[in-house]
């Protein structure tokens, strides 16, 4: 759901002593709304990593996300999705008699396409990175240097969005697509036709445009990539490190850690429809998944070996909207309106995942010291904490029916998500009760928790 449990939900699972428990909640999760959304985030971070680092492109990013969340919304699984970016109408304005643009009515991944430049070749090398787990932008120029692919293997995967250009009227008429299916490799002389990379090239009297041949072919089940990519994305998610890591960069000089798992996974998934919440339901669910963290052995220590849980840092919007869950923020806007039309967000939302957004991979993320004096003594967290103006501290202070060890332990469950231990109790109980100030001392005491190294981290 990308945030932490609600006190109420944590305390719900603590005291559920039912042995199904955990696929029940599974369940519960993910038929909710907000895990939706959240997978239209992770969608959008797949599709548009532009955007997280590049202002620029913020609302390219929150159309996209927008139509993912649209089409999860109707029961879309990643095959009709993936079919439905590949095949998204691009002339997408709709021209009057008298040559008006008028936009076309609807929400559109066409910003997927102008984050790659509208540019056949960028497009292309997006496509074959994202879901097929393969970098042919190394192989434009020449082939690859690591790989089997030719030079001319890349731009005949290209050549399937020559009909992308800029949207002009000029070049793309709002009759339809233009379908192109060649492209000149590199302007040069020779020419690359579209063509599979399994060597076998389009029945054009069955499919006349080029990108809903790719797409056909994409998502067949007999694919050889598109299952195998998509399922390590979602292992990925989950563990913090993917079976193939990094997990669009395939190939012989970067093989699976665990082979046999990884085609099991591909094998339920493509059985299931390409339905990920198939994969989630049961990686959660295993052994490996509910290991804990906690190192008992030094050969534990390599991520990719899954002997136990990954310590993950939290994604940029995962933070903060579990800061805003643990004191009570509420943004007076959403995040999207300030960035509907690309201008830069000036919520809270929007300047803290500007602040903390990018970064390393997520096994080894860690706080910069900018982003370290932000949480520390940034004045957005410490309005979120300060015992008049927070609306968590204001309530935990002031509720008229918890003792102060029940407030120490409300404080626990909303930011870290459990009970404190018996040292914890013994610290921090004596500190409430013995203040002159109880708003000041739940303050200070959230302070700390937020500001922990647990609540920074998913582990």
């Amino acid at each position: 759901m990308g945030r932490i449990p609600t006190v109420a939900e944590a305390r719900e699972f603590l005291d559920d002593i039912s042995t199904d428990k955990r696929a029940k909640l599974v369940d519960r999760l993910l038929a909710s709304p907000e895990y939706t959304a959240n997978a239209a985030r992770l969608w959008r971070s797949i599709l548009v990593p532009q955007a997280t680092t590049n202002p620029q492109t913020q609302y390219l990013g929150v159309s996209v996300e927008a139509w993912v969340r649209d089409r999860l919304r109707t029961g879309a699984t990643d095959d009709m999705t993936v079919r439905d970016l590949l095949t998204a109408r691009l002339d997408y304005l709709d021209w009057t008699p008298d040559r008006k643009a008028n936009p076309a009515p609807g929400l559109s991944p066409v910003g997927f396409y102008q984050a790659n430049d509208l540019k056949p070749e960028t497009v292309g090398s997006a496509v074959a990175r994202t879901f097929l787990g393969l970098k042919l932008e190394c192989a434009l120029c020449h082939d690859h240097p690591f790989d089997k692919w030719t030079q001319k293997q890349a731009w005949e995967t290209a050549a399937f969005f020559a009909g992308v250009a800029p949207l002009e009227p000029e070049i793309k008429p709002a009759s339809g697509l233009v379908n192109r299916r060649e492209l000149k490799i590199n302007d040069t002389a020779s020419i690359a036709s579209s063509r599979f990379l399994d060597g076998v090239s389009p029945n054009w009297a069955v499919d006349s445009d080029p990108r809903k041949a790719l797409a056909a072919w994409l998502v067949r089940k007999d694919n050889p990539y598109f299952a195998r990519v998509m399922a390590n994305r979602v292992w990925a998610s989950l563990f913090g490190v993917g079976l193939v890591d990094p997990v669009d960069d395939w190939g012989p000089h970067n093989v699976p850690s665990h082979p046999q798992l990884l085609d099991d996974l591909a094998a339920a998934y493509s059985a299931s429809g390409f339905d990920p919440k198939t994969l989630i339901r049961a990686i959660v669910l295993s052994d490996a998944y509910q290991r804990t963290s906690h190192l008992t052995h030094p050969t534990q220590s390599d991520p990719r070996r899954f002997a136990r849980m990954n310590v993950k840092g939290l994604s940029a919007e995962q933070l903060f909207d579990s800061l805003a869950l643990a004191t009570g923020h509420r943004d007076p806007a959403p995040a999207t309106a300030d960035l509907a039309f690309g201008w830069p967000a000036r919520s809270p939302r929007g300047l803290f995942i500007a602040k903390f957004g990018g970064g390393a991979g997520r096994t080894d993320m860690q706080v910069s010291i900018l982003q370290a004096l932000s949480l520390m003594n940034g004045d957005w967290l410490a309005d979120q904490t300060n015992p008049t103006k927070g609306a968590a501290v204001k309530a935990i202070a002031s509720v008229p029916f918890l003792d102060d060890a029940g407030r120490v332990e409300v404080l626990f469950l909303s930011t870290l998500s459990r009970r404190p231990t018996k040292t914890e109790a013994d610290r921090y109980l004596p500190f409430l009760t013995g203040a002159d100030d109880k708003a000041r001392a739940t303050s200070d005491i959230l302070w700390v928790l937020v500001n922990s190294h647990e609540f920074l981290v998913n582990h």
